[in-house]
């Protein structure tokens, strides 16, 4: 049947996830049962038929694609939604380089460093396809005080100097697209937050120095003490 391209009824969206593959996804009517059949080709290609649908209480709702990597995300991509063999939905997208969503990294650890006067987190990268066009943000909160987002130097931690005694710091971290590879518009996902508590977190300057003088202090009195023994026991056997 003939192509329409502005019934918003259903809503073409199509994602590039993880640099891994392509998700389309479309909206469907309450309460009807209509058969999708969904297929796509980037310019120059052939027409792909859909092989993996993503369905939802029995009906297809979406579309997985698994194109020859690396993805074509600066070429047009065509879509193409034959709604019950009776309309034909079509939505082009001139290129799909900012339509990429990352997941976020995992197994978060924060940790105080009493030496450092700092606290810091740690996490471990997602195994995506081109690695140097992620960058890392981190979002981190001290108490209930506003957001600061900042980019790290270091790709697997981030730490926050000097810090407060008695204070929690709570971190998030999130992937980017990179500037140099072509940025997207897609919010990516933050990580869960984790938290660190301070309490513990004492400052070297301020207490290095009594603790030696008590050391001092003490092992002199020590050996007051043992010469005055030894003379008393001299003194009392004579």
């Amino acid at each position: 049947g003939q192509c329409v391209t502005t019934d918003d009824r259903f809503n073409i969206n199509c994602l590039i996830l993880n640099l891994e593959y392509i998700e389309c996804t479309w909206n469907k009517p309450q309460m009807q049962q209509i058969n999708y059949t969904f297929s796509s080709m980037f310019w120059g290609e052939s027409v792909r038929e859909c092989t993996e649908y993503l369905q939802e209480d029995g009906q297809n709702v979406g579309c997985r694609m698994f194109p020859k990597l690396p993805i074509k995300r600066f070429d047009h991509f065509y879509t193409k939604l034959s709604i019950g063999g009776n309309l034909t939905i079509c939505k082009n997208y001139t290129a799909l380089k900012k339509r990429v969503k990352l997941s976020p990294p995992y197994n978060l650890s924060v940790f105080a460093s009493d030496k450092d006067e700092a606290v810091c987190v740690s996490w471990i990268r997602n195994n995506f396809k081109k690695q140097n066009c992620v960058d890392y943000v981190v979002g981190y909160q001290k108490a209930s005080g506003p957001w600061k987002i900042t980019k790290p130097k270091d790709i697997t931690s981030y730490c926050v100097s000097p810090v407060s005694g008695g204070v929690v710091y709570t971190f998030k971290v999130q992937s980017r697209m990179s500037e140099k590879c072509g940025a997207s518009d897609i919010s990516n996902d933050w990580s869960d937050p984790v938290q660190c508590n301070t309490t513990k977190l004492t400052t070297v300057t301020n207490t290095s120095q009594p603790q030696m003088y008590w050391h001092v202090l003490g092992s002199v009195l020590g050996v007051i003490i043992l010469v005055s023994l030894s003379l008393l026991l001299y003194y009392s056997e004579r």
